[in-house]
C-alpha cells in the first residue's frame, strides 16, 4: 500500500549496526546479522525494522546521499511483505517531523533515520512480525522538484525489540502528541454519544483512518465518524496548539464528528480510545459523561 503526501512524513533513524546487508543484483536477503544494505544513487545501510508493542514496526536506517549538488526528501513510501501470496501490501505510516520545511538529506552525508531523535520515522503499521521481510520502496525527489525521483528498493529484516534498539522510536508509544480532557458525551433520547476532548501536540501530524476504542474489559466499542460533505476520515494536530475532537452542541446537524453508539456504553465507565497517528499509536481514556 503506498502512502503519499508531503505534508505527512514518517521517516526513523538508524542504530549503526553492523550488517552482512543484501546481495546488490537482486536485492533478496543473504543472511543478514542485523541489517540490510542497499547502494546506489541513494544508500539505505543497515535497515531493519523494529518490532513495536501493539504489532507496529519502526524503521532503522542510515542514508547516505551519493547525488552531487542535490539535496533529497522523502515523497513516498511503499511497504509490501515478502513472500504473501494473498495480500503483500502493508499499512504504512510516513512522519516528517522538520519544523516548517521537510527533511533535507544533503549530497555526500549521512543521516539517520528510525531513532527518537531523528525527524523522519517510517512505521509498518501492522502485519509484520519478527523473522519476516518487508520489502519497503522509499520514492526520493530532488528537494522542491517532486517529478525528479529516485526510488530505492531494498528487502529488509523485522527483528525483536532488545535493549540493542531502544533508541529506535516506537518503543513507548507515541511521545509528541497526548489527548486532555477527553470524554463521551450521553444525550437523553439520543442514538450517538459523541466524543469530546483536546489534542495536544508539539508537532504537525495527522491521523487518516478512524480510531478504535474497547472498554474497561478489553471489549471492542464501535468507534465511528460522521461527516457532512461526505470526505474521508482526518483528524489533526498542529504544533503547540490545542485542537478539538469535538465541541458542543452534540448533533448530528453540524457535520463533522466522532461518536459511539449510546447503547454500547454507559455513563462512568472509561473507554480506552487509539488513535493512529502517523508519528505514532496514541492511547486515551474517554470517560463517559451525561450531557
Amino acid at each position: 500500500m503506498r502512502f503519499s503526501g508531503r505534508a505527512i512524513v514518517m521517516v526513523v533513524a538508524l542504530l549503526s549496526l553492523a550488517a552482512c546487508g543484501v546481495d546488490k543484483q537482486n536485492n533478496e536477503p543473504h543472511h543478514p546479522a542485523t541489517g540490510a544494505n542497499r547502494h546506489g544513487k541513494i544508500d539505505v545501510l543497515d535497515a531493519v525494522f523494529v518490532l513495536n508493542t501493539g504489532g507496529s514496526a519502526t524503521l532503522s536506517a542510515k542514508v547516505v546521499n551519493n547525488l552531487a549538488g542535490n539535496s533529497q526528501e522523502i515523497r513516498e513510501v511503499d511497504l509490501a511483505l515478502v513472500g504473501s501470496p494473498a495480500d503483500p501490501g502493508l499499512p504504512s505510516r510516513f512522519f516528517d517531523d522538520a519544523a516548517s520545511r521537510h527533511h533535507r538529506f544533503s549530497p555526500g552525508k549521512a543521516s539517520s533515520i528510525g531513532r527518537l531523535s531523528d525527524d523522519v520515522q517510517i512505521r509498518v503499521a501492522s502485519g509484520a512480525t519478527v523473522g519476516s521481510f518487508v520489502r519497503a520502496t522509499i520514492f526520493f525527489d530532488t528537494y522542491d522538484v517532486a517529478s525528479d525521483d529516485t526510488a530505492v528498493t531494498i528487502t529488509v529484516p523485522v527483528v525483536a525489540r532488545t535493549p540493542a534498539y531502544d533508541s529506535v522510536a516506537g518503543k513507548d508509544g507515541n511521545r509528541y502528541i497526548t489527548v486532555r480532557n477527553g470524554k463521551i458525551v450521553v444525550i437523553s433520547g439520543q442514538k450517538r454519544a459523541y466524543v469530546d476532548g483536546n489534542v495536544i501536540s508539539t508537532v504537525d501530524d495527522a491521523a487518516y483512518e478512524v480510531p478504535t476504542a474497547v472498554d474497561s474489559s478489553g471489549k471492542p466499542v464501535k468507534y465511528r465518524h460522521q461527516t457532512a460533505t461526505g470526505g474521508p476520515y482526518g483528524l489533526f494536530a498542529d504544533r503547540n496548539k490545542v485542537v478539538p475532537i469535538g465541541s458542543p452542541p452534540y448533533t448530528t446537524s453540524l457535520g463533522d464528528a466522532d461518536y459511539v453508539d449510546s447503547n454500547d456504553v454507559t455513563i462512568g465507565e472509561k473507554i480506552t480510545v487509539t488513535i493512529p497517528f502517523q508519528s505514532g499509536d496514541v492511547k486515551a481514556v474517554f470517560t463517559v459523561v451525561a450531557g
